[in-house]
């Protein structure tokens, strides 16, 4: 096998579990939210608002760890994608086509 093909599925498997990082963490944010809410105003787990759980976490927690691991894992999530877009696009066709 070829290593940009290694590559891609390194960088691809990487992002995607920075994905479901990112999914935890908002999930685990909506719990710590609805924590401190009654019954009646509480986050829903799935149809919420990215920005209102970042803004309500915020509010609600002002040195949370949730909210900067967040960042990175968001961040860590779309370089990775990127990377593999660009090993799938732009490296990988150069070595699929023979040489002449």
């Amino acid at each position: 096998m070829k290593s940009g093909v290694i590559m891609f599925f390194l960088f691809f498997g990487a992002a995607s579990s920075g994905a479901a990082a990112t999914s935890l963490l908002l999930f685990t944010m909506v719990g710590e939210i609805n924590r401190k809410r009654d019954e009646n105003s509480q986050i829903p787990y799935f149809f919420f608002s990215w920005t209102r759980v970042w803004r309500e976490y915020g509010l609600l927690y002002p040195n949370g760890k949730y909210r900067r691991v967040l960042v990175i894992a968001t961040f860590l999530a779309t370089a990775f994608g990127l990377i593999s877009f660009y090993i799938l696009f732009g490296a990988l066709p150069k070595y699929a086509l023979p040489s002449r």
